[in-house]
């Protein structure tokens, strides 16, 4: 008997850590209210009953759940691998699939990279029919951007892209010879 009634008591114990009274009163009002009311809307038979316990049961739930707890986090996916963002993840993709395939022409790396150029010269004061801007990228990337197909294998595209980067430089200079100021996008100075 003894046995019994230690077990019971532990029982009772677990059950009001579990299910604070708080909880159920709260429960048990919202069910009963819940009840009440429907019966007075006039929903008959059982039914109020079976609503105000179902009322009841989600009420003690969510009054059992403290204020403060949050869920669980979804883990935060892994950096890429170089710690490069996802814009260099993308060209280094649309690289290595030109990259198989070995005399790909890729008309929209072409027009991504002439846009480039275009605003880099614009920066600089010169528009893309300039002969100025010819020299100022050279001829072969000049021609190469504006030809119907574009070879983009990747001597090609270290020649562009390095010519697209130097055109600050050529920029600092140009400015320095007509007296002007240059000012990056970012509004930083050269």
């Amino acid at each position: 008997m003894t046995t019994e009634h230690a077990s019971g008591a532990a029982m009772r114990e677990r059950l009001r850590r579990a299910l604070p009274r708080r909880a159920v009163v709260h429960g048990l009002l919202a069910g009963l209210a819940t009840g009440l009311a429907c019966w007075l809307a006039g929903v008959q038979g059982a039914r109020p009953a079976l609503i105000g316990l179902c009322v009841a049961a989600a009420v003690t739930a969510l009054t059992r759940v403290p204020a403060s707890w949050y869920g669980p986090w979804p883990a935060r996916p892994e950096r890429p691998p170089g710690g490069g963002s996802s814009q260099v993840w993308r060209l280094a993709n649309r690289l290595r699939s030109l990259h198989a395939e070995a005399s790909a022409s890729d008309p929209a790396l072409q027009y991504r990279l002439r846009r480039l150029a275009t605003a880099r010269l614009r920066r600089l004061g010169l528009e893309w029919s300039d002969p100025r801007a010819v020299r100022a990228l050279g001829p072969d990337v000049h021609a190469a951007l504006q030809a119907d197909t574009f070879a983009a294998d990747l001597h090609t595209l270290d020649r562009v892209v390095t010519a697209i980067e130097q055109l600050r430089t050529v920029g600092q200079d140009h400015t320095a010879e007509h007296g002007r100021h240059n000012v990056e996008p970012g509004g930083t100075e050269p």
